[in-house]
């Protein structure tokens, strides 16, 4: 095995799929990356077993082959490598990295005991915007559940129905809904897991191509665009049944200013956090919302305006779990849905019927 690359393309790569690489495993080949030759590229390819990334890039191939060094201390390698050309041979039992004045010497893995990629067959395949499915992703991942005892909620559900293709993420105290239009894709559902939304969610945003590719079988979900191609096990069981859990009907709507609202919440919970239980107040009046909050060391009220229809009432929340909801959102007013201070909180954008964020409310003590 014989070729040259460049040191910034490589370490690009590697800083890709070394987000599938396993840090926890006693599998040790698993903590390294596979490099194979193909055609006038190298492919690197990193696999923890429920999580592939494979990434393409140019090379000059002189000799073909594979094989398999450390992740980690092959990454710090090349990044300490100046920004040249980097030429790399199989020689004996050793891998030769030169790259100007320095020279290295690794001892590989054998790539025959490398664990095999899926192969994706029989897929449904789908084509989307990725901005569009990189906002599906930022406007709802962090509702994905951190609670290892309920593994179905650590993913979101990809729902396709009717032309409809939805992103849901439920934690247990809110839901986050995105809806797109979508054509000619039969009906499916996907759980994915919140760990492969998140990568692929980074790899987009660095992404100079339009078009994602999808892929999902029955066990796979697999997303292609640029030179980049992510491969992730779906998590299996039943998903909540969401529609169930949002609300038809309100008693109180609420119509805010996204920045001010946003902002207020983040002056309130400075002193929340200061308190045994981390709660704001909202205090719905007939023009403003008083927002407040109160521990052992002080006290804040803030005030913003609104439009509000309905009853008056007090309701208490997690401040994190309204900030994160309302960073979201590009619209510049929101709606807030409400019908008791006991009852889920529905907040949307107003001029976007395709996104629903539901909170719950937290008892507030007297």
């Amino acid at each position: 095995m014989k070729f040259s690359c460049f040191q910034s393309d490589l370490i690009n790569g590697i800083n890709i799929v070394q987000k599938a690489v396993s840090t926890r495993t006693n599998l040790e080949i698993l903590k390294g990356i596979l490099i194979t030759t193909e055609q006038n590229k190298i492919k690197l390819t990193g696999n923890d077993l429920n999580l592939a990334i494979e990434v393409l890039i140019e090379a000059q191939i002189e000799i073909e082959g594979s094989i398999v060094l450390d992740s980690r201390l092959f990454g710090d390698i090349i990044r300490k490598l100046p920004d040249a050309t980097i030429d790399f041979n199989m020689n004996n039992n050793f891998v030769e990295i030169n790259c100007l004045h320095s020279n290295f010497k690794l001892i590989p893995f054998k790539a025959e005991d490398y664990p095999k990629l899926p192969v994706i067959e029989n897929s449904q395949t789908l084509k989307i915007d990725q901005n569009i499915f990189k906002n599906m992703i930022k406007q709802t991942i962090f509702a994905v559940s951190q609670d290892e005892t309920r593994p179905i909620l650590t993913g979101s559900l990809f729902e396709i129905l009717d032309n409809k293709a939805t992103l849901v993420s439920i934690d247990g105290y809110r839901l986050a809904l995105k809806t797109i239009s979508i054509e000619n894709v039969k009906n499916s559902k996907t759980v994915i897991p919140g760990k492969t939304l998140n990568e692929l969610m980074k790899i987009l945003s660095n992404s100079k191509e339009n078009e994602l590719r999808i892929d999902i079988t029955d066990k796979y979900i697999a997303f292609e665009i640029d030179n980049i191609k992510i491969i992730s096990k779906i998590l299996e069981g039943e998903f909540i049944k969401y529609n169930q859990i949002i609300p038809n009907d309100f008693k109180t709507k609420v119509i805010v200013n996204t920045t001010d609202f946003y902002q207020s919440i983040e002056r309130a919970s400075l002193m929340a956090r200061e308190s045994k239980s981390a709660t704001i107040k909202l205090s719905l009046e007939s023009q403003y919302i008083e927002i407040s909050s109160n521990s052992e060391i002080g006290s804040v009220k803030d005030k913003v305006n609104i439009n509000i229809e309905g009853d008056k009432f007090e309701i208490g929340f997690n401040p994190r779990y309204l900030t994160e909801a309302l960073r979201v959102i590009e619209s510049e007013e929101v709606i807030l849905e409400l019908s008791s201070s006991l009852s889920p909180c529905i907040l949307k954008p107003i001029d976007d019927n395709e996104y629903i964020y539901l909170v719950l409310p937290v008892r507030m003590s007297n």
